[in-house]
């Protein structure tokens, strides 16, 4: 072989537009992350005290969404109405003599005072049968003194309306087979 015709290589490493190409790459997934990061406290705490103050001047409404992280309270100023939506807990005033289905989860709850009188709304979920479910509440109600007067049955649905102590209201019990679960909605109410 001629010296001149041979062809020497070099290795020069990446070329230039690859490395400008990888180097945007990270610097924009490092500005993602940091956005990411503080996006999600920024937008979560301004925006909610945003829609807040929104709600507040427009209705004469205030609200309280430190409720330990697990809900907020409306208060008309107005009238003294109130109303409580959170999640995780049954409200502390709920009746101590209500029985609540041992193996489920509370999924919500609301509720609310209107003159004095309180009134609550609470769902549960649990893997249970709507049939286990529904021979709890017929039995535990009646020994906690609860009267339940009617029972209504469709199907996958059956109420139970219930009266104690100057409230009434209903255990409502539906049955998805699809999720395989079973919701038990309990709603009390001053009796009017």
């Amino acid at each position: 072989m001629d010296k001149k015709t041979e062809t020497k290589k070099e290795n020069k490493g990446l070329p230039t537009i690859a490395k400008f190409g990888i180097g945007c790459f990270i610097l924009l997934a490092l500005v993602g992350i940091g956005l990411a990061a503080t996006g999600k406290f920024l937008f979560s705490r301004f925006g909610a005290n945003m829609v807040k103050k929104g709600i507040e001047q427009k209705t004469g409404v205030s609200i309280d969404m430190e409720k330990g992280g697990e809900g907020f309270v409306y208060k008309d100023k107005k009238t003294g109405a109130e109303v409580s939506i959170g999640q995780g807990k049954v409200p502390a005033d709920f009746p101590k003599d209500f029985p609540l289905y041992t193996n489920a989860t509370l999924a919500g709850n609301a509720s609310g005072t209107q003159e004095g009188k309180k009134g609550f709304w609470l769902i549960f979920t649990t893997k249970d049968s709507q049939d286990a479910v529904v021979a709890f509440y017929e039995e535990k109600l009646k020994s906690a003194g609860w009267s339940t007067d009617e029972t209504m049955s469709f199907g996958a649905l059956t109420t139970l309306k219930v009266a104690k102590s100057g409230l009434v209201g209903t255990v409502t019990i539906t049955s998805d087979e699809e999720k395989k679960e079973t919701s038990i909605m309990v709603t009390l109410a001053p009796e009017e």
